[in-house]
């Protein structure tokens, strides 16, 4: 086995995916693939049971496991229901940036002064919803790669491994982990991503719910708990939002309002004018107008409509 795993940037030590374990396949089984490797597995929907060192251990939605390197492990699904599961694999050098000074001090340690081969999170004390919490954000940084998610991600995961010495010491972590993403708050920043990227196309909520690994009836849910709209009214907002884009911004890119239709999503230019009047109380020509009758006007207005589609962004 080599001593390190091979990620998609050698310089951005980290990988995350999701994971589904189906209920009537057999148990997986998983080797973290180096030395200097460290798995997270974040329970999204269901319940999972990992057997390790001939050690078992369960998690439901919201909690997770912190593997150490190089364990093999068994992961399978409990009960009758699939099991949606966010990995969150990276490299030690990203905690200590290379540094010999920086791994003698704060990553040999970790593996000299414990053995163990499984953390179970359980949220129920603050040093496992601090380290939940800070894992749902590098989940979401990852997931919508906004500039500078790398930073973001190394920035977490330092302050993860903090933590996890105190615990390694028997120190107690004392601080709030309030505030940080919840598990609707990823899968909705999740099923946003998607949204942006295919808001052109016809999007039904079965593509969407299949997206974040959750059934029709919660993808709903979780909009509303969030966002307090469904995924249906945030993909009309967001495509009037590109719309608008267009024309206030680069209105040659559309020689026609209804090339700016089919454009944004919409098969059919009546239904276009229709929406585009309720989120703007105007047509799109009459925006067009706008501009340079009252731009100052114009560009108000394009900045709500901006704001409303990325204030959860």
């Amino acid at each position: 086995m080599e001593n390190n795993i091979l990620f998609e940037n050698s310089e951005y030590p980290v990988n995350v995916s999701f994971i589904e374990y189906k209920h009537d396949d057999v148990m997986s089984t998983t080797e973290v693939p180096g030395r200097d490797a460290i798995e997270v597995l974040i329970v999204n929907n269901g319940t999972l049971r990992i057997l390790c060192d001939d050690q078992m251990f369960t998690a439901t939605a919201g909690q997770g496991f912190i593997v150490n390197r190089n364990k093999t492990h068994r992961c399978t699904p409990v009960g009758n229901e699939n099991c949606g599961v966010y990995s969150v694999l990276f490299g030690l050098d990203i905690i200590s940036g290379g540094s010999s000074y920086l791994s003698e001090k704060y990553v040999t340690p970790f593996f000299e002064d414990n053995e163990i081969s499984v953390l179970v999170l359980l949220e129920d004390n603050l040093r496992d919803e601090k380290v939940i919490d800070s894992f749902n954000k590098i989940i979401a940084a990852n997931l919508i790669k906004k500039n500078g998610y790398e930073m973001i991600t190394k920035g977490y995961l330092s302050i993860i491994w903090i933590t996890l010495l105190e615990y390694v010491a028997g120190e107690t972590d004392s601080t709030s982990g309030k505030g940080a993403p919840s598990a609707d708050e990823v899968r909705v920043y999740a099923a946003l991503s998607y949204i942006s990227e295919n808001y052109a196309d016809q999007i039904t909520l079965d593509d969407l719910a299949n997206h974040i690994h959750v059934s029709t009836g919660e993808c709903c849910r979780c909009f509303k708990r969030v966002l307090m709209r469904t995924p249906f009214d945030y993909i009309m907002e967001f495509r009037i939002y590109q719309a608008l884009k267009v024309l206030y911004k680069n209105p040659i890119a559309a020689e026609s309002i209804f090339d700016l239709a089919m454009m944004t999503g919409f098969n059919n230019i009546s239904y276009f004018n229709k929406v585009f009047r309720k989120y703007t109380q105007l047509t799109p020509t009459a925006f067009r107008k706008l501009i340079k009758s009252d731009p100052e006007r114009a560009e108000d207005l394009y900045r709500r409509v901006q704001e409303s589609v990325n204030e959860f962004i």
